[in-house]
């Protein structure tokens, strides 16, 4: 949907937290297009498919390996180790900010780039280009496809102005 004010466009979805002090355990997703709460209370797995069963466009978040962590209680290890769950997800965030989840790339899974946006300095880094119709239904289809995205780096002085 496009705001009248702003004029950028926005869709709508949840993020799909699974918190475990195990960092193997842990994993988040983005599922864009849905409409309602999914609880997490079943563990992550049974939420990923509840997303997808209404029609969301499912974005492994954050999804680490062995890569260092800014925040070391936040690692979210479970798609990098659990090949199942990763096969339920149509993307995976090969950038988050600046953050390279270089295990996506050598996996050769489609991808995007994006990041947690609590703050200003945070537009800055790698986003994604995605080549379809600006409407939600065309990106959720193309999300869920193997259709390719475009990454670009968006340095923090032009987030500034285009924000």
């Amino acid at each position: 949907m496009r705001s009248p004010t702003t004029g950028c466009w926005s869709y709508q979805g949840w993020e799909l937290t699974y918190n475990d002090p195990d960092p193997l355990q842990a994993a988040h997703a983005l599922a864009i297009g849905l409409r309602s709460f999914v609880s997490v209370d079943d563990g992550i797995d049974v939420a990923i498919e509840t997303a997808v069963q209404a029609g969301a466009a499912l974005v492994a978040a954050h999804p680490f390996d062995d890569e260092p962590a800014a925040n070391p209680g936040r690692l979210t290890q479970r798609f990098a180790r659990d090949p199942e769950l990763s096969a339920r997800v149509h993307r995976f965030e090969l950038f988050n900010r600046s953050q390279l989840f270089s295990w996506v790339a050598r996996a050769g899974l489609p991808c995007v780039a994006s990041g947690d946006f609590h703050r200003l300095e945070h537009l800055g880094g790698w986003k994604s280009v995605i080549p379809c119709a600006r409407d939600e239904e065309a990106l959720i289809a193309h999300l869920r496809s193997r259709r390719p995205v475009f990454i670009t780096e968006v340095g923090a002085e032009t987030a500034r102005i285009a924000a």
